[in-house]
């Protein structure tokens, strides 16, 4: 069955989105920092169902980090509780602060090159020297430098290494993948007053960013 709302409002949260629909996240920390960078409270009206919409990059060589995300209710945009999950056992139930944790992806990011000596094509296989392979999904193209968004990566990319596609495109490989993880995290709404945050852990060296709008809906 197919719902419809009566009102449905867009809202950026966390980062900037320009009328070009090109966004730009914000640095993340490892703890939740509620000084308005990496967490936005912001106000519900009479909407009955919101969800948020994420790009979380991370930072250059990093593979193995995660993404927690709390969301906290209020019926005065002071006082601030955090949403539950409840557990049943034999009857019982027990409830525990929840905490939403996102896993990043190595199959989708960025990928800087130069040295081009020919135009990479939208669409087709890029494939690296050694074991890397990806669908070339966007080219930033400027002049001999670029970079590329790939998508249903395999393999690794290795710095320096010459990078084709399955036509005549050509270029040097310059850095390392940064990965893109995008989401989708729909709730219910029971209160006025909604606030939402984030932070990253598992970082190595280069620590990420995050951009996030929200999707709110009312009948």
């Amino acid at each position: 069955m197919t719902l419809n709302y009566a009102t449905q409002s867009k809202l950026t949260l966390i980062g900037s989105k320009t009328a070009l629909g090109v966004t730009t996240g914000v640095t993340l920390v490892d703890y939740y920092n509620f000084d308005g960078t990496t967490t936005k409270a912001f106000t519900t009206g009479e909407a009955s169902r919101i969800e948020f919409i994420g790009k979380w990059t991370t930072g250059s060589g990093e593979t193995s980090n995660t993404l927690q995300i709390i969301v906290d209710a209020s019926t005065d945009n002071i006082n601030w509780y955090r949403l539950l999950n409840e557990a049943v056992s034999t009857g019982t139930s027990t409830l525990t602060q929840r905490e939403f944790t996102i896993t990043q992806v190595t199959d989708y990011g960025t990928l800087a090159y130069d040295s081009q000596s020919a135009n990479f094509t939208v669409g087709l296989l890029a494939t690296g020297s050694g074991t890397g392979t990806g669908y070339i999904e966007a080219d930033e193209d400027d002049g001999t430098t670029g970079t590329l968004t790939l998508s249903n990566i395999s393999g690794t990319f290795v710095n320096d290494e010459t990078i084709t596609d399955s036509s005549t495109g050509s270029a040097t490989i310059n850095g390392v993948l940064t990965s893109i993880t995008k989401f989708s995290l729909p709730l219910d709404i029971q209160n006025k007053y909604l606030r939402i945050s984030v932070k990253e852990s598992g970082v190595a060296s280069n620590a990420g960013n995050i951009y996030m709008e929200a999707v709110v809906s009312g009948r």
